[in-house]
């Protein structure tokens, strides 16, 4: 009758669940070490680990790395994926996701491109406007002095 209360959190996965703690630990695999990582995990782990790729890819955690790892995945375990049908549906899935949120990641690296852009050169022409300010003023005070030389010399004449 009463509802049972949920197990305590395991203390190894420092508060995370399962899956944010596959996330956590694959990025703190070195870039060079990683695919050599991948290339040992047994063929029904590597499945796992593509529908978890697939999940993060779709709620766009660490894009880059998730993306990384499915092609390293799919380079080792080609021929048994292409083989299987549900498999090859699942990385249309993962395809499809995969693409849909590339794409997002562009246009929002498109969109603070563009913003950079527009701030350097509304610094660029703040800095020559003030430049060209005390060039300007510069030049008219050089000049006045050298009209005070002048009328000098005109006068010794």
């Amino acid at each position: 009758d009463e509802p049972v209360p949920k197990p305590p959190k395991n203390p190894l996965l420092w508060g995370q669940t399962a899956e944010d703690s596959v996330l956590s630990q694959l990025s703190h695999i070195k870039s060079s070490d990683l695919e050599e990582t991948l290339l040992v995990l047994p063929f029904d782990y590597a499945m796992r680990m593509l529908g978890l790729l697939d999940a993060y890819i779709a709620q766009g955690k660490e894009l880059e790395l998730c993306v990384r790892c499915v092609l390293a995945l799919l380079s080792v375990h080609h021929t048994q994926i292409v083989s299987n049908q549900t498999l090859v549906d699942a990385l249309a899935h993962i395809r499809a996701n995969t693409r849909q949120r590339l794409a997002a990641a562009k246009d929002h690296i498109g969109f603070n491109v563009a913003a950079i852009k527009y701030v350097k050169r509304d610094l660029e022409t703040s800095q020559s406007a003030y430049f060209f300010g005390e060039r300007t003023s510069s030049t008219a005070a050089a000049a006045g002095a050298g009209a005070g030389k002048r009328n000098k010399k005109q006068r010794t004449k």
